[in-house]
């Protein structure tokens, strides 16, 4: 697995969206597809912070949104 320290160093991102990150490295390695259901499922943050979340990371280049979200490696 490769982490990309860049994203904690990053003050755009908040600690949910760190989180999140590294969250979606450990359950795709190597940078697969994720279902944005599936993800709002698997914990309590709910819809609107989850989606928050992606926003910032999908803002500041860490992940790609198509139809389903993609980790960059």
């Amino acid at each position: 697995m490769i982490i990309n320290t860049e994203v904690l160093q990053n003050k755009n991102l908040s600690l949910s969206a760190k989180g999140l990150y590294f969250y979606l490295k450990h359950i795709s390695p190597d940078g697969g597809s994720i279902n944005i259901k599936d993800l709002i499922d698997s914990s309590t943050s709910g819809f609107v912070a989850t989606t928050k979340a992606i926003d910032e990371l999908i803002e500041q280049g860490v992940i790609i949104k198509k139809n389903m979200i993609e980790v960059k490696e």
